[in-house]
């Protein structure tokens, strides 16, 4: 059985805190980490739970995430933070990635998303009925379906200039009146799929 050596660290610079350091060695797996409370390893036939406690993690900082190579997938923001800034990398590796409703019906107000995502899933905040504010990064070139429905408060989002696919309902039940569509836009999905 090929063994890997997983080290979790949290370098906080801000904190005071004694850096903790703890070392596992799992078979390999797909891994999934919660940053502020554990991890789940999965197995061909049996799940194990470990834990991960940081005592310098905090709220903002609670995500569930999985990596691939050098790159991060968001899974789900368990955090408790209204305004969310979503980190550019996780334990050194860039986050790529949001994965199906990392957000959906959760309480935030804003999110704000660094520019090293370039992939959002479906359904991505539907039901955030507080969400107010997003900015999305440049590196978007598609909006699946259901990524706003139903944030009632949003009434207006600026797309990526560099945007080459959207899908209507993304914005269905929601505020907003008027949406730029940027010049690189190539397919537009409403009951159909429109060419433009």
């Amino acid at each position: 059985m090929k063994m890997v050596k997983l080290m979790v660290e949290d370098k906080r610079e801000e904190c005071n805190m004694k850096k903790l350091t703890k070392m596992l060695i799992i078979p390999c797996a797909t891994l999934t980490i919660v940053a502020a409370g554990g991890a789940i390893v999965s197995f061909a036939d049996s799940t194990e739970t470990v834990s991960v406690q940081s005592s310098v993690a905090s709220a903002s900082d609670a995500w569930k995430f999985q990596i691939e190579g050098d790159e991060v997938t968001i899974t789900d923001y368990i955090g408790t933070d209204q305004d969310v800034v979503i980190p550019d990398e996780i334990g050194g590796k860039t986050v790529t990635k949001l994965g199906d409703r990392v957000f959906s019906d959760k309480a935030v107000i804003s999110v704000i998303m660094p520019d090293t995502i370039n992939e959002i899933g479906e359904d991505l905040f539907s039901g955030c009925t507080q969400l107010e504010n997003v900015e999305l990064s440049d590196r978007i070139k598609k909006i699946p379906r259901d990524v706003f429905f139903d944030c009632k408060k949003i009434t207006e989002i600026k797309l990526p200039d560099d945007i080459e696919s959207l899908n209507t309902s993304a914005l269905s039940d929601t505020k907003i009146t008027e949406l730029y569509l940027p010049k690189n836009l190539k397919e537009l999905y409403t009951l159909t799929k429109c060419q433009l």
